[in-house]
């Protein structure tokens, strides 16, 4: 199934109506990621109030594990992209 995107015009804002498969496969996607930062957020505090993690460590944590988590996901998306397309 291909998504393909109609622009409409207006006077000062372009607007692009998206197909309702890509804004599904969007809303998953974010989903899954908000489930996923939540469910860190909600272990981690759990780690702090425990003293078993710095709040310190917590925050760290959470900076490093942004810019790692975003490929895996981009790798993702191009996995199902092409399984797809088969």
């Amino acid at each position: 199934m291909t998504c393909t995107a109609s622009p409409f015009t207006s006077r000062r804002l372009r607007v692009t109506k998206v197909k309702p498969c890509c804004s599904a496969v969007a809303a998953r996607r974010l989903s899954m990621a908000k489930l996923l930062s939540a469910a860190m957020l909600w272990y981690g505090a759990r780690l702090v109030i425990g003293q078993q993690l710095s709040v310190g460590q917590f925050v760290a944590f959470n900076m490093f594990a942004q810019p790692v988590a975003q490929p895996i996901m981009r790798m993702a998306q191009l996995w199902t992209k092409a399984a797809s397309l088969k």
